[in-house]
This record gives structure tokens, C-alpha cells and sequence, in this order.
């Protein structure tokens, strides 16, 4: 059905568009690893299996406005999901497939959900779990069956059969999908994409298709994207940052690859070696983590290279940051380095072929920044929130390794107290059901983000922290926890660290090791351990883990210089509520959790015994007893 009258400036018409100017060449829109194979789709099977889905909901009772919550792995059935919600009025509303029962009850709750698709029988069985709890829900749509061919319950239906209804509304009663897609207004809510929820509850931020319209004008305003070009989305379309890389896909064309699995994903990009990529800053830790580990796993002489290669690439960076042009030397001196060092690193990680990286979702730590640069990887910082888009970003040839670029909307300001303030066109609607929660943000035509920042002699913005989370020394001096952390996590010792000293006389640290790292680190030297609390609390990882606070503590200002740190006997997870699904800190929580450790710090004891909750997420706890000791810098 190609002759439907669609208003331009809603989402289907992007697909509609699309599939029209690619259905006759057999342009791969998605590919799907399966079973080890990949799997393409073209822009006419995309289309198609929309078209499909959304007539198959109408037939099922959906309604103009009816939410449809998706909770699942990266396929293209989230895709023809969410799309066809669109298509037809429905109101897309994405859950991390790894959301605990009591998580995706609230966000179901929440939103009035009407409809959910629940990718298998993990999925399947904690939405039934919840689903005697709220009233809208009509009917659970699953499409991974294995394990579900038993179950008789008459709120399930599976993929082939909504398909199925789908093909036989097409056939028998068409117009129903084409009035159903010819009544969506630009100014129809779309989505609701939930926050990180950091400060606690996440909220509902409220976008309409021509929301989601404009999202996709500023970000490509900020990135040129080919059709030609390969994307693998690794970040999950429940965050906001991966439901507007598939809406800049269905805009210009390109093809989006999904992995097969979690545990797959770094092949899978390799295999890709796709030219956008956009990672969340915790991610590009990850993949620095990843590629010290290598190196201290090769051979001396390797190591030798690497780090000579290495100096050359922090060369060239700074010259790049600093707008200068290297000379013949150094610019012989780096193709060498590139060619025996960082285009086997890139080519390894996926990366050899990258025109466009970014990194998001929080800061990135210049000492990160001017190593993936170094690398020579074109990586360039963007700030955005899930209810302002691009607030700042990197342009080429202007790119500071501690900002995050001058502004991307049309008016950016910080106030007295240090907030950044935004005025855009494109600004989400509301918070779903929480005027008051609105209210607060918007004020005098300003947008608040409730992030801390200022702007430097050239218009670059400096994300320094959240506004709730900077702290203030009992001496008076302010010092931002996240600018200590993303700096300790540049270890690849660290996994995370808890930077805390409100109202006290100085900083202290809670460190979670890299177990993996640092195991290896120990397996080498021959540091026999046990588990993670055994080798968390071994005198030699402690030693390990105190150099590297002491070279950070030489990059701050003397009050904010760390003098204590601990190291916990466990990671910090998100099924915890510790960190939140974006693998950011929870830290009113984890400062409520770890309160004893903290208490005990500052009365100056050198050790003490603690118990720590786990809980795994089949709901099961178990609880750690150890000792810890409190290690003076």
C-alpha cells in the first residue's frame, strides 16, 4: 500500500519514504545476526513487516494512543514494533530487557500500558509475573517461542500469529490500517522514553512525532551520515540515545546491524567494521579497558612498540587540539605508529573503517578522550538529555579533550548557581503525568537540566557534574565526585569508584576493581586469590590500586585530592539499583547503601568488618561478610 495520504512530518512517512525510493534495488535496510549467520532486510521487508504489525494490532484492539511497551535484546522486531505502534497512533515505551520485575511494574503502571512485546520466555514470564497488578493490559506478544509452546494463556500471542492477522487485515479490510495511519498528527504523542531515574523514580519524558522529526534535523546538523554507511547498534533502543539512532536511520538510508547477543557484540562489530559508531561514555571505558588489557597480555617488545607508538599518537592529538599543523617528522613518525600499532587495534576492535564516533550519556575524561584520539579515531564528545536532544557538540577541527563543544541549540546559558539552562525548538513535550516535575524544569522559557557546568573563553560547554551531586568540603571548598570518578575509572583497575567528602574535612574513595583485570594482574606476578572479596583486599592489589589514585591525585586541586579509598567487596550493579541501566551511579543510593563503610572512614579506623547484600535477578540474595581495609594515600 503505497498510496497513502501520511502527514510528512510524522514518523511513518520517513519510512514510507525510504522504502519507496529503495524498494526496487534491494538495499539491505537492517541486518540481524542469527544462529551465526547474518540475515538481511531490505527497505521493502521493513515495510512490510510495519505494515504488518501495526494492521495485526488494530486487529487486536488497539486504539489511537494506546501505549505499547517492547522489552527486549537489539532485533529487528523491536524495530517493526515500535514503528508499527507509530504507524497507526499507537505510543511507544521501551524497558531495558534486563529490568527487574519491580521496575518494569512500575514503568507499565506508569505508562498504562496496553500492549507489550517480550522478546522470550524470560521476558514472557516476568510481564505475567506483574499483569494481574494493572488493569490496561490486553495482550502480551512474545517472538522468540523457545520455551513458550506450552503455556496457555490466553494474554500471549506470538509473532507468527500477529503477522498473520496482519496479512489478513491487509487483504480483507485494508482501509482500516490506512485511516488508522492517515490520522496521526505531528503533535500525537509518540513516545515516552523513560530517564535514567539517578536522582530516584525515572520519569516520563513525553515526546510527539514531530518531536522525534526535529530530533533527527539537529542531530544531522551535527553528523553526516551516508547511505552507504554501516551502524551497529549495540546501545539499547529503550535509551533515548539508541531510539534516535534509529530514527536518523530511517532518515538517511544507512544500514543498521544488530548483534547476535550481548556476549557477541565485539565480534559482530568486527565483523561490520561499521563507519558510525556512537557509544555511551561507559562503553569507550570498557574498550580502553579492553585494549590495556591486551597489550599487557603481549610480549615485551610488543609493549615497547605500543608505547612508543602511543607517545607519537598524544603528539598528534595535541596538535589537533591545538589547531596546529605537525610537521613532516611527527607526521612520519605517527604513519609509522599507525601502521604497526593503532590500525591493528582498530581493525581488531572494529573500528578500522569509523567516520563518525561519538560518545554520550555523561562525559568522557579528557585523559580518555586524547587516548582514543591518539589512537586515531575522529571520536567527538556530544551532550544531550533524554529531554533535550544536542545540547553541544564537536564540530571538526574544534574538538577540546575537556568539553563537550560549543552549543548545538538555539540558546544555551548557565545561571548563577552554576546550572546549564537550554532554549531549543526541540525540546521533549512534558513529563507523562507529572505537571508538577514539568513545572520545575521549565521556568522563565528556560530549560533546567539540573547538570552543573560553565562555558570557557570559546564557547565550549564543561560538563562538570550533576547540580544535586556536586559536593562541598567542610572547609568550604565545592569538588565534583563524577570529574574524580571518570578519571580513576581510566585505570583498567577500576570498574567504578564512589568519590565521597560532603560536609567533611576531605575526599575519600569507594573503588570496585576490574575483577578480570586485575586477576590477570595478579595471575602474573603469581598473587594466588580466591574470589573477588579475597583479591580485592590482597595487600598487593590495594598497593596497585593506591599508585593509581596517587596519578590521578597529581591532576586535581590539592582540597579535592583523595587521601582515603577502600576497596569494596563486590561490583556496583544495576540489578541493585546501584547504577541505573545505563550504567550510571546511583548516588544517594549507593552513599545510603555503603553508609557504615563511609562512617568508618572518616572516625579514622583502619578496617572493618561489614555484610553486603547481593541480590541476583532471579530475585535471590545472598549476603557477603568480609573484612575491608581503610588505606590512608
Amino acid at each position: 500500500m503505497t498510496s497513502l495520504n501520511v502527514r510528512e512530518d510524522v514518523m511513518f512517512s520517513l519510512l514510507l519514504d525510504s522504502y519507496l525510493k529503495y524498494e526496487n534495488t534491494k538495499k539491505v535496510a537492517m541486518r540481524n545476526k542469527e544462529q551465526g549467520r547474518w540475515r538481511d532486510y531490505t527497505w521493502e521487508d521493513y515495510y512490510q513487516n510495519v505494515v504488518w504489525v501495526g494492521a495485526g494490532l488494530l486487529e487486536l484492539g488497539l486504539e489511537h494512543g494506546d501505549r505499547v511497551a517492547i522489552i527486549g535484546d537489539n532485533d529487528p522486531e523491536w524495530v517493526f514494533a515500535v514503528m508499527g505502534a507509530f504507524a497507526i497512533g499507537g505510543v511507544g515505551v521501551g524497558l531495558f530487557v534486563d529490568s527487574l520485575p519491580a521496575e518494569m511494574k512500575y514503568i507499565l503502571n506508569h505508562s498504562g500500558a496496553s500492549f507489550v512485546f517480550a522478546k522470550d520466555q524470560e521476558a514472557v514470564d516476568k510481564v505475567l509475573s506483574i499483569a494481574g497488578e494493572f488493569r490496561t493490559l490486553k495482550k502480551v506478544i512474545y517472538w522468540d517461542s523457545k520455551g513458550l509452546w506450552a503455556y496457555e494463556e490466553p494474554l500471549l500471542v506470538s509473532w507468527e500469529e500477529l503477522i498473520g492477522l496482519g496479512k489478513d487485515v491487509m487483504k480483507e479490510k485494508p482501509e482500516l490500517f490506512q485511516h488508522a495511519a492517515e490520522r496521526v498528527q505531528p503533535d500525537d504523542t509518540s513516545s515516552i522514553s523513560y530517564t535514567s531515574g539517578t536522582g530516584g523514580l525515572p520519569k516520563g519524558a513525553r515526546y510527539t512525532h514531530g518531536f522525534q522529526v526535529k530530533r533527527i534535523a539537529s542531530v544531522l546538523r551535527m553528523e553526516e551520515v551516508h547511505p552507504y554507511y554501516d551502524e551497529v547498534l549495540y546501545v539499547s533502543p529503550a535509551w533515548a540515545l539508541g531510539q534516535a539512532r534509529l530514527d536518523i536511520h530511517l532518515a538517511t538510508g544507512h544500514t543498521m546491524n544488530f548483534p547476535e547477543n550481548p556476549q557477541t557484540v565485539q565480534t559482530n562489530i568486527r565483523e561490520i567494521a561499521p563507519q558510525s559508531i556512537v557509544y555511551g561514555s561507559r562503553l569507550w571505558e570498557d574498550i580502553i579497558s579492553v585494549i590495556n588489557r591486551r597489550i599487557e597480555d603481549s610480549g615485551r617488545i610488543n609493549r615497547l612498540v605500543y608505547r612508543y607508538g602511543l607517545e607519537v599518537g598524544y603528539k598528534i592529538a595535541d596538535f589537533h587540539f591545538n589547531k596546529a599543523k605537525p610537521n613532516l617528522f611527527w607526521r612520519m613518525a605517527y604513519a609509522v605508529s599507525y601502521a604497526l600499532v593503532f590500525r591493528p587495534i582498530k581493525d581488531d576492535l572494529g573500528l578500522v573503517r569509523a567516520a563518525n564516533a561519538w560518545t554520550g550519556a555523561g562525559s568522557l575524561a579528557p585523559e580518555s578522550f586524547r587516548f582514543l584520539r591518539a589512537l586515531g579515531l575522529n571520536i567527538k564528545q556530544v551532550y544531550g538529555l533524554s529531554e533535550a536532544p544536542i545540547v553541544s557538540f564537536h564540530r571538526d577541527g574544534d574538538v577540546k579533550f575537556h568539553t563537550v563543544g560549543p552549543k548545538g541549540c538555539d540558546e544555551l546559558a548557565i545561571t548563577e548557581e552554576g546550572e546549564i539552562v537550554v532554549k531549543d525548538s526541540g525540546l521533549f513535550v512534558d513529563y507523562y503525568k507529572d505537571p508538577e516535575a514539568t513545572e520545575e524544569r521549565f521556568r522563565d522559557g528556560w530549560f533546567h537540566t539540573g547538570d552543573a557546568g560553565y562555558l570557557d573563553e570559546d564557547g565550549h560547554l564543561i560538563f562538570w557534574d550533576r547540580l544535586s551531586d556536586l559536593r562541598q568540603l567542610s572547609s568550604g571548598e565545592k569538588f565534583s565526585p563524577l570529574y574524580i570518578e571518570s578519571r580513576l575509572r581510566f585505570s583498567p583497575y577500576m570498574r567504578d569508584a564512589i568519590c565521597v567528602g560532603g560536609d567533611r574535612e576531605y575526599v575519600a574513595v569507594l573503588i570496585a576493581i576490574d575483577f578480570e583485570n586485575v586477576g590477570k594482574w595478579a595471575e602474573r606476578r603469581k598473587i594466588a586469590y580466591t574470589t573477588f572479596v579475597d583479591l580485592s583486599q590482597r595487600p598487593e592489589v590495594i598497593d596497585l590500586v593506591k599508585g593509581e589514585v596517587r596519578v590521578v591525585n597529581k591532576t586535581l586541586p590539592e582540597w579535592s585530592r583523595v587521601l582515603k579509598l577502600v576497596n569494596l567487596p563486590k561490583e556496583l550493579d544495576p540489578d541493585e539499583a546501584e547504577l541505573t541501566r545505563t550504567r550510571k551511579l546511583r548516588r544517594s543510593f549507593v552513599e545510603e547503601r555503603y553508609k557504615e563503610i563511609i562512617e568508618t572512614i572518616y572516625e579514622g579506623k583502619e578496617e572493618l568488618s561489614t555484610q553486603v547484600k547481593v541480590q541476583y535477578r532471579d530475585g535471590t540474595e545472598r549476603v557477603i561478610q568480609s573484612k575491608l581495609k581503610i588505606v590512608s594515600i
